[in-house]
């Protein structure tokens, strides 16, 4: 019994950290999107 929770939490953990790191990467690359698309406007607003 004690072995199937320690089974489920890590399992649990594991489902946790791997949704955390997709988020992580999501809101990086949306802000990388989102920089890239400022400093292109601007490059285009100055010429």
């Amino acid at each position: 019994m004690i072995g199937y929770v320690k089974k489920q939490t890590c399992e649990h953990v594991l489902v946790l950290s791997s949704r955390f790191l997709l988020a992580r990467l999501y809101l990086l690359s949306s802000v990388d999107i989102l920089y890239r698309f400022i400093s292109t406007e601007k490059e285009r607003v100055y010429d």
